[in-house]
């Protein structure tokens, strides 16, 4: 049974944010497609990339200047603000990890969103073979490295989906 303070807290949210951590290539956008509803409003770095002419429609991947990624990164938390302040449902598809995690996180407590963390397991080998010459294995590496987890202390609810297929 939940507690008076628990049902009081809960009753204040606003907004869904789902939180959407994984490697390049594990499957995060097909996770969002299968199992979200299609009103929902995606917030990822990609489409604003798409949007400003950094990346074309067919590339699988590809960043764009420190200038360029500082614009990306403008744009994208605008929209996420934007979003948390007009009580919307979001999903932020992208990897999620470092000063990102930690800034979506803060947002979402500040806005008294209910946080759902989508933890996407997929083995590192797996994400480079779909994003084969695509991404150096250096930056696999390193974002390997800052990958945490979400757990029930970072969010209201987590979902852990392991995905072992190529």
């Amino acid at each position: 049974m939940k507690s008076l303070k628990q049902f009081i807290l809960e009753s204040q949210k606003t907004s869904k944010v789902y939180i959407m951590i994984g490697l390049p290539g594990s499957g995060k956008s097909t996770w969002i497609k299968d199992n979200l509803d299609k009103d929902i409003e995606i917030i990822s770095k990609d489409n604003i990339r798409k949007e400003l002419g950094i990346m074309d429609e067919d590339q699988v991947k590809k960043i764009g200047d420190k200038e360029q990624e500082k614009e990306v990164k403008k744009i994208h938390n605008e929209r996420f603000e934007n979003a948390l302040k007009e009580g919307k449902d979001i999903v932020l598809d992208n990897t999620n990890i470092g000063k990102t995690l930690t800034y979506i996180l803060q947002k979402s407590h500040q806005y008294k969103a209910t946080s759902i963390g989508v933890n996407i397991k997929t083995p590192k080998e797996v994400c480079m073979k779909r994003r084969e010459n695509c991404i150096p294995k250096k930056v696999y590496d390193d974002m390997d490295k800052e990958l945490k987890w979400l757990t029930e202390e970072d969010c209201d609810k987590i979902i852990n989906v392991e995905n072992e297929k190529n």
